[in-house]
């Protein structure tokens, strides 16, 4: 505040030095201040001592611990600040991304939460609980009108794991919706290839063939359909 970088510098040197629960407890009173720039200074400068001593982060375990106490409690606001700084470091765990995006999707911020279950998604890729909340808030994208954004998702979605039947059935409802129905047509034939017996996307290739002026093929995807149920 008194524009003297070089004696903050010496300051926060030598608190670097200090226990991370003390760390922590100068940042909180920073905070509570109203000095959040500061705050962010102050734990970014800590952290940087510690990456250039070859020593991982000593904030990410804690502010995660942080987050993972506020979801229990169902804080989501407050869960969100505590996870973003966890995840801030540069080496938080595929858990506290998780957490972060369900805490975004419990505010409202789908896009963000997309992104945060993007980040779990590339640490853990096969995880099923993460799959699933991915394909969620694609679903809440596009039941809001955000078809791009829905688009998006789903698509990084099969990037990851291109044998998730339920994102081609999506992508494929997404192209039957804005009247796409070559691209609808080959999201859906895929999603078959992939889960021959989920009779939600044969009766949506049906729909989409019927559509299309294919009636013969359209009755094939509707026989499946009864075959199976």
């Amino acid at each position: 505040k008194l524009n003297r970088p070089d004696d903050a510098n010496n300051q926060w040197l030598t608190s670097s030095t200090y226990p991370t629960g003390k760390l922590i407890q100068s940042a909180s009173s920073l905070h509570r201040m109203g000095l959040e720039e500061e705050e962010k200074e102050y734990l970014d400068y800590t952290n940087e001592q510690d990456r250039k001593a070859g020593n991982p982060s000593r904030f990410t375990t804690p502010y995660a611990d942080i987050g993972t106490r506020l979801v229990n409690q169902e804080r989501w606001p407050a869960a969100v600040g505590a996870l973003t700084r966890a995840v801030s470091f540069g080496d938080a765990q595929a858990n506290t991304w998780f957490l972060l995006a369900r805490s975004y999707e419990h505010t409202g911020d789908l896009v963000e939460a997309s992104n945060a279950i993007s980040k779990a998604l590339e640490l853990e890729p096969m995880d099923t609980a993460y799959q699933n909340l991915h394909i969620n808030l694609g679903t809440g994208l596009y039941t809001t009108g955000r078809i791009a954004e829905a688009k998006e998702v789903y698509l990084k979605a099969l990037l990851l794991d291109p044998t998730l039947a339920e994102a081609c059935q999506n992508l494929g409802v997404l192209e039957l919706g804005e009247g796409h129905l070559a691209e609808a047509e080959r999201w859906l034939r895929r999603g078959t290839a992939l889960s021959p017996d989920d009779i939600q996307i044969h009766l949506y290739l049906g729909v989409v063939l019927i559509k299309a002026g294919k009636p013969e093929p359209a009755g094939a995807a509707f026989r499946r359909v009864l075959s199976i149920d």
